[in-house]
């Protein structure tokens, strides 16, 4: 099963470290400003011998995903550091059902959304089998197996976690 949410991208201003609040609960009432403006960028494609992403600027579409935490857009350079991370955390900690996945990862199309996790911001990076064009429209699969999975990278921390490798339906 796929789910893909269409956008619609707007060009504007940029800002390297956009941020988009959530939306009013009871335990972030104090946080949210519904009178502040959503940040407006293009997203961003990059593309390398190793890699094929996107780095998702349509926050709002990705709200969804991402209930009660803050979002924001990450730069090329954090992109790229994440990438690093991965393979080699990928390597370090073969998930059983896909053990050669870092061999895989060239393969794979990318979307990236920056997401703060009890004050750290992370990078959400969702990988993907597609021959589809990249898009920064969510591309969410509940099945597919190592076709499809995610995994978040702590700018922090220098580590990765919540590696998720969907099952088979």
């Amino acid at each position: 099963m796929v789910l893909s949410v269409y956008s619609c991208q707007s060009s504007g201003p940029t800002n390297e470290d956009a941020v988009i609040k959530p939306t009013p609960t009871a335990s972030n009432a104090n946080n949210y400003d519904a009178n502040k403006p959503l940040p407006v960028q293009e997203s961003i494609t990059i593309k390398t011998d190793k890699i094929e992403g996107i780095i998702c600027a349509n926050l709002s579409e990705w709200k969804f995903q991402f209930e009660n935490k803050e979002l924001w857009i990450p730069t090329k350079e954090q992109i790229l550091e994440s990438e690093e991370r991965i393979e080699q955390y990928l390597k370090e900690n073969p998930h059983k059902r896909s053990p050669d996945l870092w061999r895989k990862l060239s393969k794979y199309k990318r979307q990236y959304v920056g997401i703060v996790v009890d004050g750290h911001k992370r990078i959400f990076c969702n990988f993907y089998c597609s021959d589809e064009p990249l898009s920064s429209k969510p591309y969410l699969v509940s099945d597919g197996g190592d076709c499809y999975f995610q995994i978040e990278y702590d700018l922090k921390d220098k580590d990765c976690y919540n590696l998720i490798v969907n099952g088979y339906a």
